[in-house]
């Protein structure tokens, strides 16, 4: 019998082994997200912003098939029944998302077509999305037009992921320069504790207030970028600590204000599950806790698709399946699971 008992023990370790990854690293809300929003190989939206978030999952999961299919969706389009390839963003932050995933799947999965199409992505928004500041230094504008002009330039930090630009730094090193004097620009801004969706700055450095300023769920992505980004990442450790009110006032009632009005200098409502997200990775203690707890007992509606995305990057943060090490590259610890 005992023979019997080890043979099979053996056989279930082999069958084990020979599945695919992306199956023997199971992760239920990961599971829940693409039997909700993917079919036939493709996410049921339009949002290029959408996409690129589950492509980063589909690199934690090392689901490479629908890394593909999505890729495919994200950058293929249809000209007169010629298909063509989309390189050319017009928002920053898809620009470098892509090529950030592009990068990483070619370290991943060894396709050299991945990093080229990178490459090409990372010199169109060094050519477009570029604004050179006489005070500043050269920073990123949100996107290829519309966010500058020649008295005033406007950033948008919600959409610069440290870990992002780290990785393409090591590539064009020019981009660590950038990096650093946009979140150097953002750093006048820290002023209330908060930080908002759009800062605007004028010819001279100085940030322009107005009674719009305001901080919220754009801006509370910055805090879980921040918060993934490995500690021993400079901007991490550079920008958290001029943004505590947000988790000051998340720790005092757990509860995220919804808005924050840096002209006014008030806070109002309570943000919704997205914030809980965000929140997650910069909170301590039995807040943590606390956030964690909402966020893996929450029934995602259909509707909520930014909200469960945004959750699989902090609990998958949280489990520990992915870390990033200092220069921005993907850790994955597929071992663990």
């Amino acid at each position: 019998m005992k023979k019997i008992i080890g043979a099979i023990s053996v056989f279930a370790a082999l069958i084990v082994l020979m599945l695919p990854a992306a199956l023997a690293k199971d992760w239920p809300l990961y599971n829940q997200f693409t039997r909700m929003h993917i079919h036939e190989n493709k996410a049921d939206t339009a949002s290029d912003d959408i996409i690129t978030k589950i492509m980063f999952m589909t690199l934690v999961q090392n689901d490479k098939e629908l890394f593909y299919a999505l890729k495919d969706q994200l950058m293929l389009w249809e000209d007169n029944g010629v298909i063509k390839k989309r390189l050319d963003f017009e928002k920053t932050e898809i620009a470098l998302m892509t090529a950030y995933l592009l990068l990483e799947a070619d370290v991943r999965w060894s396709d050299d077509d991945l990093k080229k199409d990178a490459e090409t992505i990372i010199r169109n928004v060094e050519k477009n999305h570029l604004y050179a500041s006489s005070v500043l230094g050269t920073v990123l504008l949100p996107a290829s037009s519309g966010f500058s002009t020649d008295q005033t330039f406007t950033i948008r930090p919600g959409a610069l992921p440290p870990f992002v630009l780290e990785r393409i730094g090591l590539e064009h090193k020019a981009f660590q320069t950038y990096a650093r004097n946009t979140y150097q620009s953002a750093v006048r801004g820290s002023g209330d504790g908060f930080i908002a969706d759009y800062m605007t700055f004028g010819n001279t450095g100085e940030f322009i207030l107005t009674t719009k300023t305001e901080g919220s769920e754009d801006a509370a992505t910055f805090y879980l970028w921040l918060g993934i980004t490995s500690t021993a990442d400079p901007n991490r450790r550079l920008l958290l600590p001029l943004y505590e009110n947000m988790i000051k006032a998340t720790s005092y009632d757990l509860l995220s204000p919804a808005v924050a009005n840096l002209f006014f200098h008030t806070t109002q409502g309570h943000g919704s599950i997205i914030f809980d997200a965000c929140m997650l990775p910069v909170v301590e203690g039995k807040v943590k806790d606390y956030l964690r707890t909402r966020l893996k007992n929450h029934v995602f509606a259909h509707t909520e698709i930014s909200a469960h995305l945004l959750s699989l990057f902090a609990l998958g943060h949280d489990e520990s399946r992915f870390a990033f090490n200092k220069d921005g590259t993907l850790k994955i610890t597929e071992d663990k699971y």
